[in-house]
């Protein structure tokens, strides 16, 4: 994990970015079938438009080596996409032929929360809905570089690490055996708000404990009176621990307090 290169990705895009800190980056696991991945870029798009959000531009394919994967790494390796994520105007928002009512209402409940709790709920809203499209991550802070392989391996398959431009004043790297889940790359550590080396051993009890919970969030003043059924289920059930935890914290940073 990275803050984001801003000066780095403007040299990469084809396309104008606004102001650093006014829109927000993540890396996508998507399907290597080409019609599949177009249905993936139509619905991050669709989603996008429901949270007042505009996707301003893609990276496609990112740039990585191949080479360095492993056998099993290599054969379930997905198609590694950039998406750029701004918010919408809403001028052109009202304007535009292909807005419909519902979706300009459904934009409108979001009025009251951030770039970054917006990009929180179009990452959870494209994890529900395609199993096939995994956002590594999608904030206006930083950015994760992950997948199925060895420290080593990362800054030899990413070319954007190797570049001397991509400069970032945070970064962390995370490895770990795979324990309680079968090893795959979506659940290469999450990466999003912690990083996590422990062993959690209570899982099924804190899955059904956060559930419990859910149904007594009741009070949506915290989310800025957005419809709270926008943030769950909180475990997006990916079968990971270290991912369960990552969704909790992200749902309390989301709100702001504990409270």
């Amino acid at each position: 994990m990275i803050s984001v290169p801003d000066e780095y990705l403007r040299s990469c895009c084809n396309f104008d970015l606004p102001p650093e800190g006014q829109y927000g980056v993540g890396n996508l696991f998507m399907p290597r079938q080409e019609d599949k991945r177009e249905d993936a870029v139509k619905l991050v798009e669709r989603m996008a438009r429901r949270l007042g959000l505009e996707v301003i531009g893609w990276r496609t394919p990112l740039p990585v080596n191949s080479l360095v994967l492993g056998p099993y790494a290599k054969s379930t390796e997905p198609f590694v996409a950039q998406v750029f994520v701004g918010m919408a105007e809403s001028s052109a928002e009202s304007g535009s032929e292909g807005a419909t009512s519902k979706a300009k209402a459904s934009a409108g409940d979001y009025e009251g929360l951030p770039l970054e709790t917006r990009l929180f709920l179009l990452r959870r809203a494209v994890a529900l809905r395609a199993r096939e499209v995994f956002v590594c991550s999608l904030s206006c802070r930083t950015i994760t570089y992950k997948g199925q392989f060895k420290p080593d391996q990362l800054f030899e398959y990413y070319m954007d690490l190797k570049s001397e431009q991509c400069t970032a004043f945070l970064a962390l790297v995370h490895s770990r055996f795979s324990t309680n889940s079968f090893p795959s790359w979506n659940r290469a550590h999450p990466f999003r708000r912690i990083a996590h080396n422990g062993e959690i051993n209570t899982l099924a009890g804190n899955r059904n404990s956060i559930r419990t919970r859910e149904a007594l969030m009741t009070n949506s003043k915290a989310f800025g009176d957005a419809p709270l059924e926008a943030f769950f289920p909180v475990d997006e059930d990916i079968g990971s621990d270290s991912a369960l935890l990552d969704n909790v914290v992200e749902l309390l940073l989301a709100a702001g307090t504990r409270d």
